[in-house]
Protein backbone atom coordinates (compact mmCIF):
# COMPACT_ATOMS: atom_id res chain seq x y z
CA UNK A 1 0.00 0.00 0.00
CA UNK A 2 2.78 2.35 0.91
CA UNK A 3 4.56 1.56 -2.34
CA UNK A 4 1.47 2.45 -4.38
CA UNK A 5 1.22 5.80 -2.61
CA UNK A 6 4.82 6.71 -3.47
CA UNK A 7 4.29 5.92 -7.16
CA UNK A 8 1.14 8.07 -7.30
CA UNK A 9 2.94 10.99 -5.62
CA UNK A 10 5.86 10.89 -8.06
CA UNK A 11 3.51 10.82 -11.04
CA UNK A 12 1.63 13.89 -9.79
CA UNK A 13 4.88 15.75 -9.14
CA UNK A 14 6.26 15.02 -12.63
CA UNK A 15 3.03 16.14 -14.27
CA UNK A 16 3.18 19.44 -12.38
CA UNK A 17 6.73 20.11 -13.52
CA UNK A 18 5.89 19.48 -17.18
CA UNK A 19 2.83 21.74 -16.93
CA UNK A 20 4.96 24.53 -15.48
CA UNK A 21 7.50 24.29 -18.30
CA UNK A 22 4.82 24.50 -20.96
CA UNK A 23 3.28 27.52 -19.31
CA UNK A 24 6.61 29.53 -19.17
CA UNK A 25 6.94 32.33 -21.81
CA UNK A 26 9.30 31.74 -24.79
CA UNK A 27 12.58 33.75 -24.76
CA UNK A 28 12.38 37.04 -26.68
CA UNK A 29 14.18 37.20 -30.10
CA UNK A 30 15.82 40.38 -31.50
CA UNK A 31 14.48 41.26 -34.94
CA UNK A 32 17.04 42.25 -37.67
CA UNK A 33 16.14 45.74 -38.88
CA UNK A 34 15.38 46.15 -42.60
CA UNK A 35 18.00 48.11 -44.54
CA UNK A 36 17.19 51.78 -44.67
CA UNK A 37 16.47 53.22 -48.15
CA UNK A 38 19.11 55.76 -49.43
CA UNK A 39 19.26 58.29 -52.33
CA UNK A 40 23.12 58.86 -52.21
CA UNK A 41 24.69 59.03 -55.79
CA UNK A 42 27.38 56.59 -56.97
CA UNK A 43 31.01 57.77 -56.74
CA UNK A 44 32.08 59.99 -59.70
CA UNK A 45 35.40 59.08 -61.38
CA UNK A 46 38.25 61.57 -61.79
CA UNK A 47 37.74 61.40 -65.54
CA UNK A 48 34.07 62.32 -65.25
CA UNK A 49 34.89 65.12 -62.83
CA UNK A 50 37.40 66.55 -65.29
CA UNK A 51 34.96 66.25 -68.19
CA UNK A 52 32.24 67.96 -66.19
CA UNK A 53 34.66 70.71 -65.18
CA UNK A 54 35.11 71.64 -68.84
CA UNK A 55 31.67 73.28 -68.54
CA UNK A 56 32.57 75.32 -65.47
CA UNK A 57 32.16 79.10 -65.63
CA UNK A 58 35.66 79.66 -64.28
CA UNK A 59 38.37 79.40 -66.92
CA UNK A 60 40.83 78.41 -64.18
CA UNK A 61 38.69 75.37 -63.38
CA UNK A 62 38.43 74.53 -67.06
CA UNK A 63 42.18 74.94 -67.49
CA UNK A 64 42.83 72.60 -64.55
CA UNK A 65 40.43 70.11 -66.09
CA UNK A 66 42.52 70.12 -69.28
CA UNK A 67 45.67 69.59 -67.21
CA UNK A 68 44.07 66.56 -65.56
CA UNK A 69 42.77 65.17 -68.85
CA UNK A 70 46.23 65.50 -70.35
CA UNK A 71 47.55 63.10 -67.72
CA UNK A 72 44.99 60.42 -68.61
CA UNK A 73 45.21 57.85 -71.37
CA UNK A 74 41.50 57.08 -71.70
CA UNK A 75 39.96 57.74 -75.11
CA UNK A 76 37.28 59.81 -73.40
CA UNK A 77 40.03 62.07 -72.09
CA UNK A 78 41.21 62.65 -75.66
CA UNK A 79 37.67 63.54 -76.66
CA UNK A 80 37.58 65.96 -73.75
CA UNK A 81 40.74 67.64 -75.00
CA UNK A 82 39.12 68.02 -78.40
CA UNK A 83 36.15 69.70 -76.74
CA UNK A 84 38.54 72.06 -74.95
CA UNK A 85 39.76 73.30 -78.34
CA UNK A 86 36.45 75.19 -78.57
CA UNK A 87 36.94 76.95 -75.24
CA UNK A 88 36.71 80.74 -75.36
CA UNK A 89 39.95 81.14 -73.38
CA UNK A 90 43.25 81.16 -75.28
CA UNK A 91 45.13 79.44 -72.44
CA UNK A 92 42.68 76.54 -72.37
CA UNK A 93 42.79 76.02 -76.13
CA UNK A 94 46.56 76.32 -76.16
CA UNK A 95 47.13 73.75 -73.44
CA UNK A 96 44.68 71.35 -75.05
CA UNK A 97 46.70 71.59 -78.26
CA UNK A 98 49.92 70.96 -76.38
CA UNK A 99 48.43 67.87 -74.75
CA UNK A 100 47.12 66.51 -78.05
CA UNK A 101 50.51 67.05 -79.65
CA UNK A 102 52.18 65.01 -76.94
CA UNK A 103 50.11 62.01 -78.03
CA UNK A 104 52.01 62.06 -81.37
CA UNK A 105 49.05 60.48 -83.13
CA UNK A 106 48.59 60.80 -86.88
CA UNK A 107 44.85 60.52 -86.28
CA UNK A 108 44.93 63.93 -84.60
CA UNK A 109 46.59 65.82 -87.48
CA UNK A 110 43.28 67.03 -88.87
CA UNK A 111 41.98 68.20 -85.49
CA UNK A 112 45.21 69.97 -84.56
CA UNK A 113 45.61 71.42 -88.04
CA UNK A 114 42.13 72.93 -87.93
CA UNK A 115 43.34 75.25 -85.17
CA UNK A 116 45.59 77.02 -87.68
CA UNK A 117 42.44 79.00 -88.45
CA UNK A 118 42.11 80.21 -84.86
CA UNK A 119 41.78 83.97 -84.51
CA UNK A 120 44.52 84.12 -81.87
CA UNK A 121 48.14 83.86 -83.04
CA UNK A 122 49.20 82.15 -79.79
CA UNK A 123 46.79 79.31 -80.47
CA UNK A 124 47.97 79.04 -84.07
CA UNK A 125 51.54 78.90 -82.81
CA UNK A 126 50.57 76.13 -80.37
CA UNK A 127 48.98 74.26 -83.27
CA UNK A 128 52.22 74.43 -85.28
CA UNK A 129 54.26 73.17 -82.33
CA UNK A 130 51.80 70.32 -81.74
CA UNK A 131 52.01 69.29 -85.39
CA UNK A 132 55.77 69.32 -85.11
CA UNK A 133 55.62 66.86 -82.23
CA UNK A 134 53.88 64.35 -84.49
CA UNK A 135 56.92 64.83 -86.68
CA UNK A 136 56.44 62.96 -89.93
CA UNK A 137 55.70 63.84 -93.54
CA UNK A 138 51.94 63.66 -92.99
CA UNK A 139 52.01 67.03 -91.21
CA UNK A 140 53.78 68.83 -94.09
CA UNK A 141 50.54 69.96 -95.74
CA UNK A 142 49.29 71.52 -92.51
CA UNK A 143 52.64 73.16 -91.78
CA UNK A 144 52.72 74.50 -95.34
CA UNK A 145 49.51 76.35 -94.57
CA UNK A 146 51.16 77.92 -91.52
CA UNK A 147 53.92 79.30 -93.77
CA UNK A 148 51.31 81.72 -95.11
CA UNK A 149 50.26 82.94 -91.66
CA UNK A 150 50.23 86.70 -91.17
CA UNK A 151 52.10 86.34 -87.87
CA UNK A 152 55.89 86.10 -88.24
CA UNK A 153 56.27 83.91 -85.15
CA UNK A 154 53.89 81.33 -86.58
CA UNK A 155 55.72 81.31 -89.92
CA UNK A 156 59.12 81.02 -88.27
CA UNK A 157 57.94 78.13 -86.12
CA UNK A 158 56.49 76.36 -89.15
CA UNK A 159 59.86 76.63 -90.90
CA UNK A 160 61.57 75.20 -87.80
CA UNK A 161 59.16 72.27 -87.59
CA UNK A 162 59.63 71.48 -91.29
CA UNK A 163 63.39 71.53 -90.76
CA UNK A 164 63.01 68.79 -88.12
CA UNK A 165 61.37 66.54 -90.71
CA UNK A 166 64.28 67.15 -93.06
CA UNK A 167 63.08 65.09 -96.02
CA UNK A 168 63.04 66.23 -99.68
CA UNK A 169 59.27 66.64 -99.31
CA UNK A 170 59.80 69.91 -97.40
CA UNK A 171 61.72 71.57 -100.26
CA UNK A 172 58.65 72.65 -102.22
CA UNK A 173 56.91 74.33 -99.25
CA UNK A 174 60.12 76.07 -98.24
CA UNK A 175 60.57 77.44 -101.76
CA UNK A 176 57.53 79.63 -101.09
CA UNK A 177 59.43 81.17 -98.18
CA UNK A 178 62.18 82.33 -100.53
CA UNK A 179 59.83 85.04 -101.77
CA UNK A 180 59.00 86.25 -98.25
CA UNK A 181 59.60 89.88 -97.38
CA UNK A 182 61.29 88.79 -94.14
CA UNK A 183 64.97 88.50 -95.08
CA UNK A 184 65.90 86.50 -91.98
CA UNK A 185 63.22 83.96 -92.79
CA UNK A 186 64.54 83.62 -96.35
CA UNK A 187 68.07 83.04 -95.06
CA UNK A 188 66.76 80.38 -92.66
CA UNK A 189 64.94 78.59 -95.48
CA UNK A 190 68.08 78.65 -97.63
CA UNK A 191 70.06 77.03 -94.83
CA UNK A 192 67.49 74.26 -94.39
CA UNK A 193 67.15 73.55 -98.11
CA UNK A 194 70.92 73.45 -98.47
CA UNK A 195 71.12 70.67 -95.88
CA UNK A 196 69.01 68.34 -98.03
CA UNK A 197 70.91 66.15 -100.45
CA UNK A 198 68.48 66.18 -103.35
CA UNK A 199 68.43 67.65 -106.90
CA UNK A 200 65.36 69.72 -106.04
CA UNK A 201 67.37 71.45 -103.33
CA UNK A 202 69.90 72.66 -105.90
CA UNK A 203 67.11 73.96 -108.11
CA UNK A 204 65.69 75.91 -105.19
CA UNK A 205 69.11 77.32 -104.31
CA UNK A 206 69.66 78.34 -107.92
CA UNK A 207 66.45 80.36 -107.80
CA UNK A 208 67.45 81.90 -104.49
CA UNK A 209 70.79 82.94 -105.96
CA UNK A 210 68.87 85.38 -108.17
CA UNK A 211 67.56 87.26 -105.15
CA UNK A 212 68.10 91.01 -105.36
CA UNK A 213 69.33 91.17 -101.78
CA UNK A 214 73.11 90.83 -101.43
CA UNK A 215 72.97 88.98 -98.11
CA UNK A 216 70.61 86.39 -99.61
CA UNK A 217 72.93 85.80 -102.55
CA UNK A 218 75.90 85.40 -100.23
CA UNK A 219 73.93 82.97 -98.04
CA UNK A 220 73.21 80.79 -101.06
CA UNK A 221 76.86 80.85 -102.14
CA UNK A 222 78.06 79.97 -98.63
CA UNK A 223 75.61 77.08 -98.45
CA UNK A 224 76.81 75.73 -101.79
CA UNK A 225 80.38 75.90 -100.59
CA UNK A 226 79.34 73.83 -97.58
CA UNK A 227 77.65 71.28 -99.85
CA UNK A 228 81.09 71.08 -101.42
CA UNK A 229 80.63 68.89 -104.47
CA UNK A 230 80.68 69.54 -108.20
CA UNK A 231 76.90 69.34 -108.53
CA UNK A 232 76.72 72.99 -107.44
CA UNK A 233 79.35 74.29 -109.88
CA UNK A 234 76.78 75.00 -112.57
CA UNK A 235 74.69 77.15 -110.25
CA UNK A 236 77.75 78.99 -108.97
CA UNK A 237 78.91 79.60 -112.52
CA UNK A 238 75.76 81.58 -113.22
CA UNK A 239 76.47 83.74 -110.19
CA UNK A 240 79.88 84.62 -111.68
CA UNK A 241 77.96 86.89 -114.04
CA UNK A 242 76.67 89.01 -111.18
CA UNK A 243 77.46 92.71 -111.49
CA UNK A 244 78.45 92.92 -107.82
CA UNK A 245 82.16 92.11 -107.30
CA UNK A 246 81.45 90.90 -103.76
CA UNK A 247 79.21 88.19 -105.20
CA UNK A 248 81.81 87.21 -107.77
CA UNK A 249 84.55 87.02 -105.14
CA UNK A 250 82.35 84.80 -102.98
CA UNK A 251 81.61 82.51 -105.91
CA UNK A 252 85.29 82.17 -106.83
CA UNK A 253 86.17 81.38 -103.22
CA UNK A 254 83.37 78.80 -103.07
CA UNK A 255 84.59 77.18 -106.29
CA UNK A 256 88.08 77.08 -104.82
CA UNK A 257 86.85 75.29 -101.72
CA UNK A 258 84.99 72.76 -103.87
CA UNK A 259 87.88 72.09 -106.26
CA UNK A 260 87.61 69.54 -109.02
CA UNK A 261 88.06 69.90 -112.77
CA UNK A 262 84.87 71.87 -113.43
CA UNK A 263 85.52 74.36 -110.63
CA UNK A 264 89.14 74.86 -111.71
CA UNK A 265 88.05 75.53 -115.27
CA UNK A 266 85.56 78.18 -114.16
CA UNK A 267 88.17 79.90 -111.98
CA UNK A 268 90.70 79.78 -114.80
CA UNK A 269 88.24 81.41 -117.18
CA UNK A 270 87.87 84.30 -114.73
CA UNK A 271 91.55 85.17 -115.28
CA UNK A 272 90.27 87.20 -118.23
CA UNK A 273 88.16 89.40 -115.96
CA UNK A 274 88.53 93.14 -116.44
CA UNK A 275 88.71 93.52 -112.68
CA UNK A 276 92.32 93.23 -111.35
CA UNK A 277 91.10 92.10 -107.91
CA UNK A 278 89.17 89.25 -109.48
CA UNK A 279 92.21 88.17 -111.52
CA UNK A 280 94.43 88.32 -108.45
CA UNK A 281 92.00 86.22 -106.41
CA UNK A 282 91.82 83.59 -109.15
CA UNK A 283 95.62 83.32 -109.36
CA UNK A 284 95.87 82.85 -105.60
CA UNK A 285 93.24 80.11 -105.53
CA UNK A 286 94.73 78.24 -108.49
CA UNK A 287 98.12 78.35 -106.79
CA UNK A 288 96.68 76.94 -103.56
CA UNK A 289 94.99 74.15 -105.52
CA UNK A 290 98.21 73.43 -107.46
CA UNK A 291 95.93 73.08 -110.43
CA UNK A 292 97.94 71.83 -113.42
CA UNK A 293 94.86 72.21 -115.60
CA UNK A 294 95.10 75.96 -115.07
CA UNK A 295 98.69 76.29 -116.37
CA UNK A 296 97.68 77.14 -119.98
CA UNK A 297 95.35 79.85 -118.68
CA UNK A 298 98.02 81.25 -116.35
CA UNK A 299 100.62 81.30 -119.11
CA UNK A 300 98.26 83.12 -121.45
CA UNK A 301 97.39 85.60 -118.74
CA UNK A 302 101.06 86.23 -118.00
CA UNK A 303 101.64 87.30 -121.61
CA UNK A 304 98.84 89.88 -121.44
CA UNK A 305 98.92 91.01 -117.82
CA UNK A 306 99.90 94.64 -117.27
CA UNK A 307 99.65 94.75 -113.50
CA UNK A 308 103.09 94.04 -111.97
CA UNK A 309 101.66 92.59 -108.75
CA UNK A 310 99.56 90.10 -110.74
CA UNK A 311 102.55 89.23 -112.94
CA UNK A 312 104.51 88.35 -109.81
CA UNK A 313 101.59 86.29 -108.50
CA UNK A 314 101.27 84.32 -111.75
CA UNK A 315 105.00 83.54 -111.90
CA UNK A 316 104.94 82.36 -108.30
CA UNK A 317 101.84 80.24 -108.94
CA UNK A 318 103.47 78.54 -111.93
CA UNK A 319 106.52 77.73 -109.82
CA UNK A 320 104.37 76.22 -107.06
CA UNK A 321 102.26 74.18 -109.47
CA UNK A 322 105.46 72.81 -110.98
CA UNK A 323 104.20 71.83 -114.42
CA UNK A 324 107.02 71.73 -117.01
CA UNK A 325 104.58 72.96 -119.64
CA UNK A 326 105.05 76.44 -118.17
CA UNK A 327 108.81 76.60 -118.74
CA UNK A 328 108.48 77.72 -122.37
CA UNK A 329 106.21 80.64 -121.50
CA UNK A 330 108.37 81.65 -118.55
CA UNK A 331 111.49 81.58 -120.71
CA UNK A 332 109.89 83.86 -123.30
CA UNK A 333 108.69 86.25 -120.62
CA UNK A 334 112.14 86.30 -119.06
CA UNK A 335 113.52 88.18 -122.06
CA UNK A 336 111.03 91.03 -121.78
CA UNK A 337 110.61 91.12 -118.01
CA UNK A 338 111.88 94.03 -115.93
CA UNK A 339 114.69 93.70 -113.43
CA UNK A 340 112.33 92.98 -110.54
CA UNK A 341 110.40 90.23 -112.28
CA UNK A 342 113.35 88.44 -113.89
CA UNK A 343 114.68 86.92 -110.62
CA UNK A 344 111.19 85.62 -109.82
CA UNK A 345 110.92 83.96 -113.22
CA UNK A 346 114.31 82.31 -112.80
CA UNK A 347 113.26 81.12 -109.36
CA UNK A 348 110.00 79.68 -110.72
CA UNK A 349 111.79 77.86 -113.55
CA UNK A 350 114.20 76.38 -111.02
CA UNK A 351 111.32 75.20 -108.85
CA UNK A 352 109.65 73.56 -111.82
CA UNK A 353 112.84 71.79 -112.91
CA UNK A 354 113.35 70.56 -109.36
CA UNK A 355 109.83 69.16 -109.22
CA UNK A 356 109.63 65.41 -109.63
CA UNK A 357 107.83 64.29 -112.75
Amino acid sequence: MRRIFVLVFCSVLLAGILQAQNAAPAPATVATPAPAETNAPAAVSDLDKALNSLKDKSYKVRYQAVVELAAMTDERAVEGLKIALKDKEVAVRGYALEALGELKSENLISVIGSMLDDKDSKVRLASVIALGKIGNEKVIVALSKALKDKDSNVKNQAVDELAKIGSPAIIQPLKTVLSESDKKLRVKAIGIIGNINHPDALVALAEAAKDKDLSIKLSVIDKMAVIGNETVVGVLSEALKDFNPVVRFSVISALGSIGGADAIEKISEMLDSSDPKTRSLCVGILKSLKAKASVPYLCERLKEENKPEIQFAIVEALGVIGDRAAIGTLSVCLKDADEKLQPEIVKAIGAIVATKK
